[in-house]
């Protein structure tokens, strides 16, 4: 793996990263903690001279570039007056008393406003949605950068883009949208198919909530049940939806003998219709580009490495906007994916010796499952201070069966663009899968220690951290180059004793 030098620009780009969080927030450990792995680093693989000065300079281009964008986004912008229509692009599960969300407003000017924070008092008991405008007077305020405090909320919003936020203002019906644009016409119409034919308004909201990540149409009962048995992720679009809809619509078009360029690039563009419906999340965001980078190397007839997809999209990800390295889902994701093809597969390989396939399906499954739950534990201890221990077992059963409902979300909506009569055999069918997944969710939240309250210092949770990346970023199998030394050198001068030896002794230790 270390032969390819993207692998040391992305390893540059983060730490030249942590290097400009640091010089920010003033915080001098930050410092010390991350010049601290780069030495263990360092000392690990025994990096050359000319590989050493490779990644210091692109440490430094890091450092550049990132001070230069987050200067430049951290520009010192005045309140304005906001005068106009706003409508939701994102709403948060917020209190009675108060409406919470993310949107972009028209002013009266007819400029456009983008990415706004509102976060205000609901006096008139107003219930917001979506797919409606509302008058908007107050004023804009800019969000202040994240700086002290990683487990702020401003780093959510700064990942996301916002740079302003409204916390005193009045919001009024405004009607529905008579122009609404394509994306929104085609989340409005994929919202109805989901909801179509379903007798259970727990389980629709359900069925909404994983396919488009709507976290809040849960119930209360349903959101502490995934939250205490730790698959709260399944509502988050990540790479678990996007993987699973690129899969199931390449072999749909296999299945319908189609070029192979053709297939591929329909393949790609059911994924990017699927983000821009789901509102282009970084999480999404993220998987999207995690496909294009396998179907490139498709296109150009390359192997696919799957720790350079890794890199190689946390490089394009972090070098659009660097903010995202704070931001907690950007780590639960890369975290769990790091875990995955750092611990997970090289574990799988190791233990997977018994000659029954189905045995060792089981056992890589495990260790797949064991080690992305051990990264995504680690952070979730770190941040929210609880711990499932049951985890690692829960998502054995439940992540396939949250796949069966994006797959069978995605046949709705095709269902209902071509076959709207048959629409009701899919969401009935999809009921029932629901009804399963809500049934063990439900058992598996009243497991005995489902939830343990567990606190991590920071340095604890670093020092975990780097040891695993030190483990992780080791060469294993098939990535170690051939030593220059030892019995494998061999020079056409060799002696015939040492000819003879070779050939009595094949097997050697490279």
């Amino acid at each position: 793996m270390l032969r390819y030098p993207i692998i040391w620009a992305n390893i540059s780009l983060i730490f030249g990263l942590c290097f400009v969080n640091a010089i920010f927030s003033k915080d001098a450990i930050s410092f010390v903690r991350t010049g601290l792995f780069l030495i263990c680093f360092f000392i690990l693989y025994r990096i050359r001279f000319k590989t050493s000065h490779l990644v210091m300079g692109g440490i430094t281009i890091a450092t550049l570039y990132g001070c230069f964008f987050i200067q430049c986004s951290c520009k010192h912008t005045e309140k304005r007056t906001l005068d106009g229509i706003f409508y939701f692009e994102k709403i948060f599960r917020t209190p009675a008393d108060r409406i919470g969300g993310l949107g972009n407003a028209y002013l009266e000017d007819y400029a456009h406003c983008n990415n706004i924070y509102i976060h205000i008092k609901n006096r008139s008991g107003l219930k917001v949605a979506e797919d409606k405008l509302y008058r908007l007077r107050g004023t804009l305020y800019p969000l202040r950068p994240p700086w002290g405090n990683p487990q702020s909320f401003s780093y959510y919003l700064w990942a996301r883009g916002v740079r302003y936020h409204l916390a005193y203002a009045q919001l009024t019906k405004a009607g529905n949208n008579p122009f609404p644009s394509l994306i929104q016409r085609l989340r409005r119409y994929f919202r109805k198919s989901l909801q179509a034919h379903f007798r259970d308004a727990d389980k629709s909201n359900t069925y909404q909530a994983i396919l488009l990540g709507k976290k809040e149409l849960l119930s209360e009962k349903n959101l502490n049940h995934f939250f205490n048995t730790g698959t709260m992720h399944l509502f988050a679009v990540s790479g678990l939806h996007v993987g699973v809809v690129s899969t199931f619509l390449f072999f749909l078009f296999k299945s319908l003998f189609l070029p192979k360029f053709f297939r591929l690039f329909l393949t790609l563009a059911g994924v990017f219709l699927y983000a821009s419906i789901v509102g282009f999340s970084p999480s999404t965001l993220r998987a999207s580009y995690m496909v294009l980078f396998v179907i490139m190397m498709q296109l150009c007839s390359r192997p696919v490495d799957g720790r350079a997809a890794f890199l190689n999209t946390a490089f394009f990800a972090l070098a659009v906007n660097p903010w995202q390295i704070w931001d907690v889902g950007f780590q639960l994701s890369y975290g769990v994916v790091a875990g995955i093809l750092g611990l997970g597969t090289p574990s799988a390989k190791r233990l997977s010796t018994q000659r029954n396939r189905f045995m060792r399906s089981c056992v890589a499954s495990l260790c797949i499952s064991v080690s992305a739950s051990l990264i995504s534990s680690l952070l979730t201890i770190y941040y929210w201070g609880i711990w499932t221990p049951w985890a690692f077992l829960v998502n054995l059963f439940l992540i396939p069966i949250a796949s069966c409902v994006v797959i069978m979300g995605t046949i709705s909506f095709a269902t209902n663009l071509i076959f709207p009569s048959c629409l009701w055999i899919i969401n009935y069918l999809s009921e029932h899968v629901i009804s399963l997944l809500l049934f063990c969710v439900d058992v598996c939240a009243r497991l005995p220690g489902s939830v343990l309250k567990v606190s991590c210092n920071a340095n604890v949770f670093y020092t975990c951290l780097f040891l695993f990346f030190l483990y992780a970023l080791k060469p294993h199998e098939g990535h170690t180059k051939l030593s220059t030394r030892g019995p494998t050198n061999l020079k056409l001068g060799a002696t015939r004793k040492t000819q003879i030896n070779i050939v009595q002794n094949p097997v050697v230790k490279t």
